[in-house]
């Protein structure tokens, strides 16, 4: 362990990303706003407004623009919030197609700055243009048809991590290349927590991969 950070009182953290200045965001569900950490922990900012009574959820930061990207659903709208982090005003909202409560999971940029979520109705991973809000291409239809998606991550060349908590064959993770094919499968997963030993998950949440894929 290198640092622990101290975070608002009562927060209830859903979320975490950090920029390339090394600042700390979180999304917070009992505030409803995201807060920004400097590199010692210390809150140096906090915006956000108006999220459900379920957000603000996942967040990504831009790798271009630096813009804070952050899933809000309800049973009544699904949609992305996008604010400055130089300002923290909300800039616009990007409509989601698939509405209702927990229907979208993971949020991720790859390095040409294309926005990336797992839609669960569609049963497909969404390349999404981050300025306009259109879908440019959905991945990985048969993979999706057959599991349960927790979360995305995306490293530099491009690679999409995709933790699952459910799978026909029981695998943790699928990576999938930039075109959205399976190339590789990593861990196991257990449903009842037995043989719940190194490289088994027990319904795993959340994944975060280094720039260089190297780890997870």
């Amino acid at each position: 362990l290198l640092q622990e950070y101290i975070v608002p009182d009562l927060a209830n953290i859903r979320d975490v990303a950090v920029d390339k200045n090394g600042h700390i965001i979180i999304t917070d569900l009992n505030y409803k706003w995201y807060v920004t950490l400097d590199q010692e922990g210390i809150q140096v900012d906090a915006g956000g407004e108006d999220f459900g009574w379920n957000g603000p959820r996942e967040l990504a930061i831009h790798p271009i623009t630096r813009d804070l990207y952050i899933l809000d659903e309800t049973d009544e709208y699904s949609r992305i919030r996008v604010y400055s982090l130089e300002t923290n005003t909300l800039i616009r909202d990007i409509p989601l197609e698939t509405t209702g409560l927990q229907m979208h999971k993971g949020l991720a940029f790859d390095p040409q700055g294309f926005l990336y979520t797992a839609d669960q109705l569609q049963e497909a991973i969404l390349k999404i243009d981050p300025e306009t809000g259109e879908v440019i291409d959905y991945l990985g239809y048969e993979l999706m048809s057959k599991a349960s998606p927790s979360d995305l991550a995306i490293d530099q060349n491009g690679l999409i991590y995709i933790l699952l908590n459910a799978s026909p064959d029981d695998s943790a993770v699928y990576i999938l290349n930039p075109q959205g094919s399976l190339i590789h499968q990593l861990g196991e997963l257990t449903y009842d927590g037995s043989n719940w030993q190194e490289g088994v998950f027990f319904f795993p949440v959340s994944i975060s991969v280094t720039p260089d894929g190297k780890y997870l």
